[in-house]
């Protein structure tokens, strides 16, 4: 399923292919909707509102037509991690990871909000940190 961004021509990313997002427990949702985004930011930052245990992480992936992908990896102890694979003349070529560190619930949320919405100038403008 083909989705179209609508913003910003200059800020989103016209044509993406999908989007999927890995619960911490390992169950992925393609094209997860808000309600999506929330209960598995619940199963890593809000451990004590659900009964599951030892889950430290959740992802959000971009993947586009021509190979590039960016996942926004959102970890138990608030840090964001962003790896970026930029596809050049046909191959994907892996970028050096980058983090945030302890973000809010709801400024994780909204740096998923701002990927989902193909917004990539939004998500790469957060204050990303060299490193894992």
């Amino acid at each position: 399923m083909e989705l179209v961004a609508h913003a910003e021509p200059a800020r989103t990313m016209p044509l993406v292919s999908r989007f999927v997002l890995t619960h911490a427990s390992g169950r992925e949702i393609r094209n997860p909707l808000d309600e999506d985004l929330q209960n598995a930011l619940d199963e890593v930052l809000e451990p004590q509102q659900i009964d599951i245990r030892q889950l430290d992480h959740a992802k959000l992936r971009l993947e586009q037509r021509n190979g590039t992908t960016v996942e926004l990896e959102v970890r138990r102890n608030g840090d964001v991690m962003m790896h970026q694979r930029l596809a050049v003349n046909q191959v994907a070529l892996p970028c050096l990871p980058a983090r945030l560190a302890r973000v809010s619930f709801d400024h994780a949320l909204a740096i998923w909000r701002a990927l989902r919405a193909g917004d990539l100038a939004a998500v790469r403008h957060e204050r990303w940190q060299a490193g894992s």
